[in-house]
């Protein structure tokens, strides 16, 4: 018997919880179960995990339902599907955005449209050109110079640094926005997807062909939430899960050198799972004696009961003032030491 997060053998019985036994594992320090199920989850981690694969792959939320039922003989509603797909996806796109890629000097934007509830919506994305690692999405309803800086501001926050070169399309807006964001050491080049000798725009193209690709089967976007939080989950699936075929297999994350271990959908869901770290035990005093009892006698050392020291009752002389007499010592003996002098009562 292994431990299912880090197959070590180094696990022990940790109790009963709700009938099921449970296991602790001193090399991950993560409590678990036996069965495929997540932490506090009745459902198979595998039927979670698939659903999100199906999801990011396209499939409408009703055919994963169907695949379930129809694979494992498991029916859940499309709102139990939903739950998953928005808890997880959440956990996915908080782990993955504290890494910090490094990506090259040629960045290429590009503006697209998508329908929000019957209304077009623009979509703003910026991309790096040697990692295929996406740097930032912004949606808005104008194409103005603010809309093009708050996208470069994302990309240079994010990446940590400025680009030699900003390749974009022949929106007057973009040279203004890359000049006041990066200053005029950045160069913007405007051009389009049909040029040659490569300063097109094709990659970040392609990237938009591939969003609205599984946006066909989403009908519309229902609102802005959730326009952004599908947008912000499909580019953490396209940037650390997600394998591209220019990369030799690789994804952008792992292309731009950031070493990471949640790069399918089974390590995702279990991100959040409770990791219990026992605090190392304080040093106690009667383990050094009872290593010295024990070396010198042969023989356990077993600690007594603690008494408490015993305490007398001082015999401090009081002076007593009074306003018609004059002070004198109190020299009254208290019956305990009358006793033990033989003083009786």
């Amino acid at each position: 018997m292994n431990c299912k997060h880090c197959d070590s053998e180094m696990i022990i019985k940790y109790g009963v919880q709700s009938g099921t036994q449970m296991y602790f594992c001193k090399e991950c320090k993560r409590k678990f179960k036996m069965d495929d199920s997540l932490f506090g989850g009745k459902v198979p981690a595998d039927y979670i995990s698939s659903a999100l694969a199906d999801y990011y792959k396209g499939h409408s939320v009703q055919d994963i339902c169907t695949s379930l039922r129809d694979e494992h003989g498991y029916h859940p509603s499309k709102s139990v599907v939903f739950k998953w797909i928005d808890k997880h996806t959440d956990n996915a796109v908080k782990h993955f955005a504290k890494y910090k890629p490094n990506v090259g000097d040629r960045w290429i934007a590009d503006e697209t449209v998508i329908d929000l509830d019957g209304k077009d919506v623009w979509l703003w994305d910026i991309i790096d050109e040697k990692t295929r690692f996406l740097l930032a999405s912004k949606m808005s309803y104008t194409r103005s110079v603010a809309d093009a800086k708050i996208l470069f501001e994302l990309a240079k926050e994010r990446a940590g640094k400025s680009p030699a070169e900003v390749v974009s399309d022949k929106l007057a807006v973009y040279p203004d926005a890359i000049h006041e964001v990066f200053g005029r050491e950045t160069f913007s080049l405007q051009t389009g997807p049909t040029a040659k000798y490569g300063n097109s725009t094709n990659r970040i193209e392609r990237w938009h062909s591939t969003l609205k690709e599984r946006t066909k089967v989403m009908r519309a976007l229902r609102d802005v939430e959730s326009a952004l939080g599908f947008t912000d989950g499909f580019i953490a699936y396209y940037n650390f899960i997600r394998p591209h075929e220019g990369l030799d297999g690789l994804t952008p994350a792992e292309a731009a050198g950031i070493h990471y271990d949640a790069n399918t959908w089974g390590k995702v869901i279990r991100l959040n799972e409770p990791r219990m770290i026992k605090p190392e035990p304080e040093y106690q005093p009667s383990q050094e004696l009872a290593y010295r009892r024990r070396v010198i006698t042969g023989k356990p050392y077993k600690p007594g009961r603690k008494r408490k020291p015993r305490t007398s009752t001082p015999i401090v002389p009081q002076l007593i003032i009074t306003s018609s007499k004059p002070p004198k010592l109190n020299t009254r003996i208290p019956p305990s030491v009358r006793r033990q002098i033989g003083m009786g009562r």
